[in-house]
């Protein structure tokens, strides 16, 4: 049983990434779980939810990448492996960071619905300097990290994947309804900035 779990063909290639990866995950969805909130009862929301819901997205692509790590489907072996985990674990941290980083700045606007506050503001402050959903870049980058360090590509690849397609569904709901409260200071933001990726993207 603790071959299946530990070792070359393991779940885990080593006792201290079984632990690493289990402490990150429990802090990231207790880091996220306690940040959801709601906008006051007084806020512009967005006429129609956005599809799919991101809780749904991101519960399938935790599912999606447990099973293919445990079941060890899409699995990555070999001497490629060490570096593909240790690649996962500065993914998962590196996101988780960023998110973090990202809701220190909007404070009280980051909510999780799509939605205008009263005294709204366009924040640039952070990563927002550079681009337009930091805290959703982020979450992609976590999920695909914790996905590599379970050594499942397919994992990874569907957890992050399933996360983007739900952000690139929200956000032009969310952008649309920011520059229609916010006005020309979004406009000019977003014209000066990209999504997701710095320049790129």
């Amino acid at each position: 049983m603790y071959d299946y779990f530990i070792g070359p063909d393991g779940v885990f290639n080593t006792p201290l990434t079984a632990i690493l990866f289990t402490v990150l995950q429990f802090t990231f969805m207790a880091t996220e779980s306690r940040r959801r909130r709601a906008a006051p009862s007084d806020a512009t929301r967005a006429a129609t939810k956005a599809f799919p819901p991101l809780f749904l997205a991101l519960m399938v692509g935790l599912f999606a990448r447990l099973a293919c790590g445990f079941l060890k489907i899409g699995v990555v072996r070999g001497d490629a492996r060490d570096a593909i985990v240790l690649l996962g674990f500065l993914l998962a941290i590196g996101g988780w960071l960023l998110r973090v980083w990202a809701q220190q700045h909007t404070g009280k606007f980051f909510v999780g619905e799509v939605a205008v506050q009263r005294d709204h503001q366009v924040i640039q402050t952070g990563p927002y300097q550079w681009v337009r959903h930091p805290a959703y870049t982020g979450g992609v980058l976590s999920a695909f990290g914790f996905g590599l360090v379970l050594s499942t590509w397919l994992g990874a690849f569907i957890a992050g994947g399933l996360l983007l397609w739900a952000y690139t569904t929200r956000v032009p709901q969310e952008e649309n309804l920011l520059a229609q409260q916010l006005g020309d200071a979004y406009k000019t933001y977003m014209a000066r900035t990209k999504r997701f990726v710095p320049f790129v993207f």
